[in-house]
């Protein structure tokens, strides 16, 4: 009699200690990062002092020129030796 009081003292208690509530999981939600276009600036001069600047927008492959107030823009081309510009024009 005795045996069977503690097995169902120590069932008991088992059965206790395992109903712990359920935990909620925790949603950890990471910032997305916002692709930012690779730009490169540049400019160039010539002898009589006109100003070509160069405005090359890698992640879209584009590039923007602009001469004498006229600005143009022309798609990145693939060679094998590495790019060209093309007007579509």
């Amino acid at each position: 009699m005795k045996h069977l009081f503690s097995v169902g003292i120590m069932l008991t208690l088992c059965l206790c200690s395992c109903k712990e509530g359920k935990s909620e999981t925790e949603q950890v939600i990471h910032p997305v990062e916002r692709a930012t276009d690779e730009i490169v600036k540049s400019s160039a001069q010539d002898a009589q002092g006109k100003t070509l600047h160069m405005i090359f927008n890698n992640t879209q492959g584009t590039a923007t020129l602009e001469l004498d107030g006229e600005t143009i823009e022309v798609m990145r081309m693939r060679s094998v030796s590495g790019f060209w510009y093309k007007n579509n024009t």
